[in-house]
């Protein structure tokens, strides 16, 4: 029986002014309504899946953002990439990640249209909790000629065993086709599971290319093993890297603090919650903002 003077699970929940339930309907409704549900299915059990462009529901978005990285790439290198065409690309060669360019949201704001894409949201707020902040957003090329990419996984610097509950998720948008002889993704279905890197050569026999059409959205869990394959075929392999974590970790690209004021209010508030803007960790003499009701909900559930 219960206590007269000692309150309820369900009063404290209340004094804090959240109920699971709502974070669990609207995310099921998110995920059900997008057509989602099939796709956070595989991600549990698998570790990986692929979205296709129908699916991702952005019209349009895939020519803007390719045309957007080109110009970034020009722009930092000063040469303009041919990736349908090009026999090869020597600064691509030195790495097995290939070309790396760090830093990317705000060299274009395509690049924050597809961070508020609705069914990247749902599948990140799904995994790591509406309060998710985008770690790193950057692009990368890969050219005929390069190093393959062993097995490893996304829990950077995080000591095994990882935690029950996921910390990071990388939902990757393709700028161009994957195939085997474009140098896909490749990883281990079910090696989320482990918590842990790979150990040597394990799993390099179980692990499979991830095959998708430019457009389609590919999510992992930041346990799960991957690599890459090697790139045979004539052309780049262009993509954007979109990496999230849950709040409580230290986030390897700030962006929050160069952000220009005004520029934030074209975006609707989950831009401030991706940036970091809202909770402000690397605040200065200022100091953190308590009174924001954020600060009271994360960690009640891990959907906060």
């Amino acid at each position: 029986m219960q206590s007269a003077d000692k309150p309820h699970a369900s009063d404290i929940h209340k004094a804090s002014g959240y109920d699971i339930r709502d974070d669990v309907h609207d995310i099921y409704g998110r995920l059900t309504r997008l057509g989602l549900a099939a796709h956070a299915l595989e991600l549990d059990i698998k570790g990986l899946t692929v979205i296709p462009p129908e699916t991702v529901r952005a019209p349009g978005i895939l020519e803007r953002a390719r045309d957007a990285f080109l110009k970034t790439y020009e722009r930092r290198h000063g040469d303009r990439l041919d990736y349908q065409h090009a026999e090869t690309l020597p600064a691509a060669l030195g790495s097995p990640i290939g070309k790396h360019m760090a830093w990317m949201l705000l060299e274009d704001p395509v690049f924050s249209e597809i961070l508020l894409n609705e069914t990247l949201l749902a599948m990140v707020h799904y995994r790591l909790g509406v309060n998710a902040t985008l770690s790193v957003m950057q692009g990368l090329v890969k050219a005929k000629g390069g190093l393959p990419l062993g097995l490893h996984t996304d829990e950077v610097l995080v000591p095994a065993p990882y935690a029950s509950a996921s910390g990071h998720l990388n939902v990757t948008y393709l700028l161009t086709d994957y195939s085997v002889e474009n140098g896909a993704l490749s990883y281990v279905p079910g090696s989320h599971k482990y918590k842990r890197l790979p150990v040597g050569d394990e799993g390099v026999d179980q692990a499979e290319a991830v095959v998708g059409a430019a457009g389609s959205f590919v999510v992992w869990d930041g346990a799960t093993w991957h690599g890459a394959l090697p790139r045979t075929a004539t052309g780049l392999r262009l993509n954007l890297i979109y990496d999230f974590i849950r709040p409580h970790l230290r986030p390897m690209e700030v962006f929050f603090d160069r952000v220009d004021p005004a520029d934030y209010e074209k975006y609707p508030p989950i831009y401030r919650t991706l940036l970091g803007q809202s909770l402000k960790y690397w605040w200065r003499e200022e100091g953190p903002d308590f009174a924001d009701v954020a600060w009271t909900r994360i960690g009640n559930s891990a959907f906060r």
